[in-house]
């Protein structure tokens, strides 16, 4: 099908253009449209703009909206390989299926030579105002070459950075109070040396998967940087910004934080401070923490949406800025925030790098893992002697030492998981996943020997079965037959509370949003299922008693923010949805002025993340789909708390996890100073 364009106007054949020319683009680019490889709306933009500047090539018109369509994918930037290279999925953004034919330009280094010579291309160090920037074979839109190279620079200069403590004694003693103390000639506990590191260095990133400890060793590193605040005799307080992506991730990192604390302090946080200091002041200090999405810490300018009041010129006013689940950060978002934090600030990033990456353009917490070389842990002689004099530690034997300093100074893979031990079967699925070995996963999943995990295989017509429908109503059914039959002499705060955490404990989590296992069919599955067996259940209209809701876009006015997930219950007699709130318990909103929302008893894979449930059930597709990768698979899987079912086909599974995401990126060659396209 060709695409229709606007006809040639005065000032086009002014600057060029001809009917001639404007058949060939159509010509060149239309089999692109056909296979999906572009779209009609990214054409019309390269068109535009070739238009405007005179730029007539078909080819080069072709390099340009693959650019252009390279961030709608999740890519940062489109590879124009040489001569020697040939056309692959990860080199350019091509179809889901490499083998598609397609009228690839022949003479690929006159085909990069030609863009590169293009009034809309520039070279990274000059003509800032053209639209594109060519950096050896890779094409950017010119806002992602100037975060990718904007985030690289400020996160190289700040893995330079060390931060003397105040208190080399009072750090030695805090290690010692929090820790079990090093097996000498074993390997160094990676939690222990984790928080060593971001007490000693301006930057640190802590990954690790489910159960590893992070927000355990955060609180440490917390209590351990408020010591040596007080330690430095400043009158001031220790200013802490704690963020992450969304409202329930959030909600999240601060429960773990601040859970457990009077016992915390009690026990071991009060011999990590001063002399004479109260533990009252540690555990005031812990229980004003305030975790709020990145957006809210930024502070969205009213009268610009698009842009945020902190950044450069305007930075936090923190000491300290923690952000869990970095995975979900985009390119973007993640330079807006780096740049907004003060350069004597420290800043520490927490999450898995194997899970998914986010939504829009970049992955990079896996590019930092990567940069920090993670598969072979290292530290530089420098960071050895700090960790030695001011921290009283000698890395072990699996730590190799390198003369020079680099990103992987400042991070540390958390490996030991203290939730899922050798008996569980969530830890032994995920771990097959990893390895990419999809036979090796259902046969745990399979195994009577571990009782956390199970396979429900679909319907011969691909399809839920009578098993997967039981699934369902045990998982939602206690919580809305309790919530009509009312409190019964529970105070209603405490009973709608009780029924928010309730709510939590089963999800259906689905790759797909459309489709009879998407996350639309599964909603209205689950409605019709529990309206035939829950007494008094009503799925009828938007605001019916037992709706669970989740907001998909921020709305700062009435403090509600994509990600977070509320119950309609009924209070005076009216519909009202119920917000867990970590001030109250439960904060109230009227159906009226719910931000944009969609019902969730099933959401996405994507949309869980930063969430946890006792039970997850992950729903695959029946047939297999390119959006169902590795990475997909198992932040699905390790959402489970406790158990884990998986629903779907062997073929399906098999393929799923074999799939790894390849984003076409540059920032970990960036930090390590190499060529970014090889």
């Amino acid at each position: 099908m060709s695409i229709s364009l606007h006809p040639l106007s005065s000032s086009d054949r002014a600057a060029g253009w001809t009917d001639t020319l404007q058949d060939a683009w159509r010509n060149r680019v239309t089999p692109f449209i056909d296979s999906g490889v572009l779209t009609p709306a990214v054409v019309q933009v390269v068109d535009l703009l070739g238009r405007r500047a005179g730029e007539t090539d078909p080819d080069v018109l072709l390099g340009l909206a693959l650019a252009v369509r390279a961030p709608l994918h999740g890519h940062v930037r489109a590879t124009l390989p040489n001569e020697a290279v040939d056309t692959e999925a990860e080199r350019l953004p091509v179809p889901d299926d490499p083998d598609t034919p397609l009228p690839w330009p022949a003479a690929r280094d006159a085909w990069r030579q030609s863009v590169q010579n293009s009034p809309l291309v520039a070279a990274p160090s000059s003509r800032p105002d053209r639209p594109f920037v060519l950096w050896h074979h890779a094409l950017y839109p010119h806002r992602t070459w100037s975060d990718e190279h904007r985030l690289a620079g400020l996160l190289t200069e700040r893995a330079r950075t060390r931060t003397a403590p105040a208190s080399a004694a009072l750090l030695k003693q805090g290690l010692h109070a929090l820790f079990p103390a090093p097996v000498p000639s074993a390997p160094l506990d990676r939690q222990l040396l984790a928080a060593a590191l971001a007490c000693l260095r301006g930057f640190s990133i802590i990954s690790g998967g489910p159960g590893t400890g992070k927000t355990w060793t955060v609180r440490n590193v917390l209590t351990l940087l408020f010591a040596q605040h007080l330690a430095s005799g400043s009158n001031q307080p220790f200013r802490v910004a704690v963020g992450a992506p969304t409202g329930k991730a959030a909600a999240r990192v601060q429960e773990s934080l601040t859970s457990g604390l009077a016992e915390f302090v009690q026990e071991r946080g009060q011999h990590a401070l001063p002399p004479g200091t109260p533990p009252d002041a540690l555990l005031q200090f812990l229980e004003t923490l305030a975790a709020r999405t990145v957006h809210r810490l930024l502070r969205v300018d009213p009268r610009n949406p698009g842009r945020f009041r902190h950044g450069p010129g305007h930075p936090l006013p923190v000491d300290l800025v923690l952000i869990d689940e970095t995975s979900m950060l985009d390119l973007a978002l993640m330079t807006r925030l780096v740049e907004a934090v003060p350069p004597g600030a420290r800043l520490v990033l927490l999450g898995d790098h194997h899970q998914l990456a986010s939504v829009d353009a970049g992955c990079v917490l896996a590019d930092l893992c990567r940069a920090a070389r993670f598969d072979a842990p290292r530290l530089s002689t420098a960071v050895q002697h700090d960790l030695l004099t001011d921290a009283g530690l000698t890395p072990g034997p699996d730590i190799s030492t390198t003369s020079e300093p680099g990103l992987y100074d400042c991070g540390v893979q958390l490996t030991v998981s203290r939730r899922f031990t050798a008996d569980s079967g969530i830890g032994a699925v995920a771990r097959t996943i990893l390895s990419g070995d999809g036979p090796a996963g259902r046969t745990v999943l399979q195994s009577p020997r571990f009782g956390d995990v199970a396979w429900s295989p679909l319907g011969e017509d691909g399809g839920p079965t009578r098993a997967f429908a039981k699934l369902i109503v045990d998982g939602y059914g206690p919580v809305l037959s309790r919530l009509l039959a009312g409190p019964r002499g529970v105070p209603e705060r405490d009973f709608h509370q009780q029924l928010l955490t309730h709510f939590d404990h089963f999800r259906l989590l689905c790759a797909h949003r459309n489709g009879r296992l998407g996350v639309h069919g599964l909603v209205e599955l689950t409605e019709g299922l529990l309206s035939r067996k829950i007494r008094g259940f009503r799925p009828r209209g938007p605001t019916y008693i037992g709706r669970p809701v989740l907001v998909t876009r921020n709305d700062y006015g009435v403090g509600r923010y994509n990600g977070d997930i509320g119950l309609i219950v009924t209070r005076d007699g009216r519909p009202t949805v119920a917000f867990p709130d970590p001030t109250s318990g439960v904060a109230y909103l009227s159906p009226a002025r719910l931000p944009p929302h969609e019902t969730v008893f099933a959401m996405t894979i994507h949309k869980s993340q930063g969430s946890e449930f006792h039970h997850a059930a992950v729903v695959l597709p029946s047939r297999p789909s390119p959006i169902l990768t590795r990475e997909l698979i198992y932040t699905g899987a390790t959402r489970a708390k406790r158990r884990l079912t998986v629903v779907g086909t062997a073929e399906v599974w098999d393929l799923g996890v074999e799939r790894r995401v390849a984003r076409a990126t540059g920032l970990a060659e960036r930090l390590v100073g190499t060529d970014p396209t090889g």
